[in-house]
C-alpha cells in the first residue's frame, strides 16, 4: 500500500513535470520542468528500493540524467548569452554559426542519453527491467519520447544547421536501432527484452529526425516532411503498442511470478487474453499491417527511397545506408518477436511458475485490449493523424514550400492494405477453427510418437528462446555476446547435467561498465573532501565564487 500511494504521488509529479516541460518557454522553466520529470522517474525506478538491483538501477538512472541535465544547462547557458532566456521566435538568430553548432552538439547530447539511443543507454535497460511494469509503460511510452521532443524544440529555436548535424543524428540512429535489435535477440527477460525494443524504436524515431535536418538543410522540403513525418508517427506508434507490451508483460510476471522467459511456455491456455494483446502489440512493433507501425516507417522508408534517388556527394549514400539498416532492423524485430511470443505463449509450460500460471483481472485486461484497439484503429485509419503531424512538421517547413504529410504518402492505399490484411487473417482464423471443429469428432486422440522416449511430453524436449535465437546471435556476435555455465555429467552414474546461457551486450558489459568501475575507484580518493561540516561547504562555495570573479574579469579584460 505504502509502494502504490508513493507510486501515485510520483506519477502526478512525472507529468507535472513532463507537461511544464512542453509548455515552458523560457529557458530555466524548461530546466525545472526537465529535473522535476527526471527525479520523479527516479524515485519511480527505485519503487521497489527492497531489492538490490532496483536501487542499483536507480542511482545509475540518476546519475545519467544528472548528466543530461548538465549538458542542457550548458546549452541554455549559451543560447542565453547570445539572445536571452524567453523563447521565441527569431530570438537566437543573432547567434554565431560556431555557437549554434556547440547548443546543438550539448543539447543533443543531453537529449540523446534521455532517450537512451547507443552508446548513451547505460541506465536504460536495468531501468526499464527493476521498475514495476505500469511504471516501465509510462517511462518508455512517454519519458523517452521527450528526447526526441527536446531535440526538435530545440532546432525550431536555432538559425538552421548544418547538414552534418543531421547526418551525424542519422548515423547515430541507424547503428543504435541496429545494435539495439541485436541486443534484443539475446535476452531471457522479457521486460529487458522490451526495454532494448524501446532503443531500438527511439532509433528509428531519431533516423526520420536526422533526415529531416538533412532536408532542412538542403532546402528539400519531401525530405523535411517525409522525414519528420515517418519519426513522428513512429513516436504515436510507440505510445501504443509499447504500453501495451509492456502492461501484458507485468500481467506475466505478476501471474508467474518470474520474468525469465524460457521458464515460461503455454501461456496462451492459461492467459488467453493476455496472450492475445501481447501478439497485437508484438505484431504492431514489428511493423506489419494491419496494425499501427506499419503507416510510420512506411512513410519514413518512402522519405529514404527519395533520399537514394537525389543527387550529392553523399546523400544517395546516406538514403541506401539507412534503407539496408532499417530493414536489417525490421527482420530481426520480427525474429526477436516471434521467438519471444512463441516461447512464451505456446507449447508446454516449462516450470510450476508457468504451469500454475493464472488469467490477470478484467480491470488489467480491459486496459490491454483498449490499447490493442487503437492499435488497430490507427493501423486502419493512418490518414486520420495527418492533421495532427501536418501542425507539428508545420514550424520546419518555409512559408512558401508547406506541404501535407497526405500529399506524399498515399494512406489510402496504407489503409486499403491493412484492411485486405485484416479481413485475410480474419478469414483464416475463421476457416481453420471451422475446420478444427469439423475434424476433431471424427479423429481419435491418440499419443504423439516418442521415437523411443518415454515421456515425449516433457517441456525440456521443446525448443527454449536460447535456442531459437542461438543462430542469430551468433551471426551477431559483435553486438551480443553469450556466456555459458554448465555441469558435465563425467560421473559413472551423472547428476543432472545444468546449462545456462546469458547475453551479453560488449558495449555495456565489456566497455562502460568497467570504465565507470575504475572512475569510480578513483573518485573516492576525493571523498575527504566530504568532511560533513557546514563551514567547510561555505568555504567551497566561497573559493568557486572568488574562482568565477577572477575568471569573468579576464574574460572582460581580454574583450576591452
Amino acid at each position: 500500500d505504502g509502494h502504490s500511494r508513493a507510486v501515485r504521488v510520483q506519477c502526478g509529479v512525472l507529468t507535472a513535470g513532463m507537461a511544464l516541460l512542453v509548455l515552458a518557454r523560457n529557458g530555466v522553466l524548461f530546466l525545472v520542468g526537465w529535473e522535476a520529470m527526471a527525479l520523479a522517474a527516479f524515485l519511480l525506478i527505485a519503487t521497489e528500493h527492497d531489492k538490490a538491483p532496483a536501487r542499483r538501477a536507480a542511482w545509475v538512472y540518476l546519475v545519467a540524467t544528472h548528466l543530461c541535465t548538465l549538458c542542457l544547462a550548458a546549452a541554455i547557458a549559451l543560447m542565453a548569452g547570445g539572445g536571452g532566456l524567453e523563447w521565441r521566435a527569431g530570438a537566437f538568430d543573432a547567434l554565431a554559426p560556431e555557437r549554434v553548432v556547440l547548443v546543438f552538439a550539448l543539447a543533443t547530447t543531453g537529449f540523446l542519453i534521455k532517450a537512451g539511443l547507443m552508446p548513451l543507454h547505460v541506465w536504460l535497460p536495468a531501468a526499464h527491467a527493476s521498475a514495476p511494469s505500469h511504471v516501465s509503460a509510462v517511462l518508455s511510452g512517454v519519458m523517452l519520447k521527450m528526447g526526441a521532443y527536446g531535440v526538435l524544440r530545440f532546432c525550431a529555436l536555432l538559425p538552421p544547421l548544418p547538414a552534418t548535424c543531421g547526418l551525424v543524428v542519422a548515423i547515430v540512429a541507424g547503428i543504435s536501432a541496429l545494435l539495439a535489435v541485436a541486443a534484443t535477440l539475446g535476452q531471457s527477460d522479457v521486460k529487458r527484452l522490451l526495454a532494448y525494443s524501446s532503443i531500438e524504436n527511439l532509433g528509428i524515431v531519431f533516423c526520420g529526425i536526422g533526415l529531416a535536418l538533412v532536408g532542412r538543410s538542403l532546402g528539400i522540403t519531401e525530405l523535411v516532411v517525409l522525414g519528420l513525418g515517418g519519426g513522428l508517427f513512429h513516436v504515436l506508434n510507440h505510445a501504443l503498442f509499447k504500453p501495451l507490451l509492456f502492461l501484458a508483460a507485468g500481467s506475466i510476471v505478476h501471474a508467474t511470478g518470474t520474468r525469465e522467459i524460457d521458464q515460461l511456455g503455454g501461456l496462451a491456455r492459461r492467459m488467453p487474453r493476455t496472450a492475445l494483446a501481447f501478439v497485437v502489440g508484438a505484431a504492431a512493433i514489428c511493423g506489419l499491417p494491419p496494425l499501427c507501425g506499419f503507416a510510420g516507417e512506411f512513410a519514413l522508408y518512402l522519405g529514404l527511397f527519395r533520399a537514394a534517388t537525389l543527387d550529392g556527394p553523399w546523400i544517395g549514400a546516406l538514403g541506401i545506408a539507412l534503407l539496408a539498416c532499417l530493414a536489417m532492423v525490421g527482420g530481426l524485430a520480427v525474429v526477436a518477436f516471434v521467438r519471444c511470443t512463441a516461447t512464451i505463449f505456446l507449447g508446454a509450460p516449462r516450470s510450476p511458475h508457468a504451469a500454475h500460471a493464472h488469467e490477470s483481472p478484467r480491470t488489467v485486461t480491459g486496459t490491454l485490449f483498449v490499447l490493442a484497439a487503437l492499435c488497430v484503429a490507427v493501423g486502419l485509419a493512418p490518414w486520420t493523424c495527418v492533421p495532427l503531424l501536418d501542425l507539428a512538421i508545420a514550424p520546419f517547413l518555409p512559408p512558401s514550400g508547406s506541404v501535407s504529410l497526405g500529399a506524399l504518402v498515399p494512406f489510402g492505399i496504407v489503409s486499403a492494405i491493412a484492411f485486405a490484411t485484416a479481413i485475410a487473417v480474419a478469414g483464416g482464423l475463421l476457416w481453420l477453427r471451422n475446420r478444427a471443429r469439423r475434424v476433431a469428432p471424427a479423429t481419435a486422440r491418440v499419443g504423439t510418437w516418442d521415437c523411443g522416449f518415454v515421456d515425449a511430453s516433457s517441456p525440456r524436449l521443446q525448443y527454449t528462446g536460447s535456442s531459437f535465437a542461438q543462430f542469430a546471435t551468433r551471426v551477431l556476435g559483435w553486438a551480443v555476446r553469450e556466456r555459458r555455465e554448465s555441469q558435465a555429467p563425467l560421473e559413472l552414474f551423472p547428476a543432472p547435467h545444468a546449462f545456462r546461457r546469458h547475453a551479453r551486450e560488449p558495449l555495456l558489459h565489456d566497455g562502460f561498465e568497467p570504465f565507470l568501475h575504475r572512475v569510480a575507484e578513483r573518485c573516492t580518493a576525493l571523498r575527504f573532501l566530504q568532511r560533513g561540516k557546514l563551514h567547510v561547504y561555505l568555504l567551497y562555495i566561497l573559493a568557486v565564487l572568488l574562482l568565477l570573479l577572477a575568471w569573468s574579469t579576464l574574460v572582460t579584460r581580454a574583450h576591452t
